[in-house]
């Protein structure tokens, strides 16, 4: 091989992380003879069939992407759970899913870094231009695209927990929430979804945990005025504040924060916050999930009986 066909295979790697197809080799002059060289002598590593990574195993959760995308042909994107991954609105997933819009639906198998079988499912979809993105040069399923598939298949606490890193993320804006239950009408996880989003605002973006977000479904479903989130009183970041009212609640407490210093901690922040003249209620993941009335109870008495 040429110092120039190297050359040649490098630069058609480098924008797609390292990832190269046999068809793209082929195209720029290689043989068939030569790549089946380069594959026995270790310069190229397969991941699918067709598909290799330059130099190495693919190790990169990126170029294992790519390397997905482009076995799966032209106009897929990866979709599903490995969208939602890519956009950090869950956590690593073993499988791998991409859509494309022509092609029987199928499984593929490749190799991992480690040599172990890697599941490609590739699914046959019709794609929409406001669904899809290209960041970084891996095609994916944007946010909304994401959310919508899997609704259907994640449980519905697990669904709320990936709305709720969506949200705050920043990827979930004022009017595209509607336009996500627009696209997703008719698929198999749209009520559940759209269960979730009723209760979305542009204030859901400060939210910071899982449990906050219940929290605010919790105020809604109760016709609790909406609190401000994550906000700065007396030096401290508080969950929820109503400064009218001069009342914070905090989710989490000791069975949260489960050792003495953080107890502690919490006892003095109760303190500090006591001292400037704000009720504090603190309430578990336990009782926002379990005894909703109890904790909406407790947090209008609050309201109209604090300060006056």
């Amino acid at each position: 091989m040429t110092q120039s066909s190297h050359r040649t295979m490098i630069e058609l790697g480098r924008p797609q992380f390292g990832v190269v197809t046999r068809k793209q080799l082929l195209k720029t002059g290689f043989t068939g003879s030569l790549i089946d060289h380069h594959l026995r002598n270790g310069l190229l590593w397969p991941v699918f069939r067709g598909v290799y990574v330059i130099g190495r195993p693919a190790e990169l959760r990126k170029t294992i992407w790519m390397a997905a995308t482009l076995a799966a042909g032209p106009g897929s994107m990866l979709a599903g759970l490995s969208a939602a991954e890519y956009w950090g609105i869950v956590k690593y997933r073993k499988m791998l899913t991409v859509h494309r819009p022509s092609g029987e639906n199928r499984t593929m198998v490749g190799r991992s870094p480690a040599q172990a079988p890697l599941r490609l499912y590739l699914r046959q979809r019709p794609s929409i231009a406001e669904l899809t993105a290209s960041p970084e040069g891996i095609p994916v399923k944007t946010v909304p695209g994401a959310l919508i598939d899997i609704a259907e298949v994640l449980s519905d606490r697990a669904l709320g927990a990936a709305i709720s890193e969506a949200s705050r993320l920043g990827y979930l804006r004022a009017g595209g929430v509607e336009r996500i239950l627009e696209y997703g009408r008719g698929r198999k996880g749209v009520n559940k979804l759209r269960n979730h989003l009723r209760f979305w605002s542009p204030e859901s973006m400060n939210v910071l945990s899982v449990l906050e977000t219940l929290f605010r479904k919790l105020c809604q479903v109760h016709s609790i005025e909406m609190p401000l989130s994550n906000r700065m009183v007396c030096g401290l970041k508080v969950d929820f504040l109503w400064p009218k009212e001069r009342v914070v609640v905090e989710t989490d407490g000791f069975s949260f924060h489960g050792d003495i210093v953080s107890f502690k901690r919490d006892h003095n922040r109760l303190s500090t916050l006591t001292r400037n003249g704000y009720l504090v209620l603190s309430f578990t993941y336990w009782q926002v999930t379990e005894t909703p009335e109890e904790v909406a109870e407790a947090v209008l008495v609050g309201l109209r009986t604090w300060g006056k």
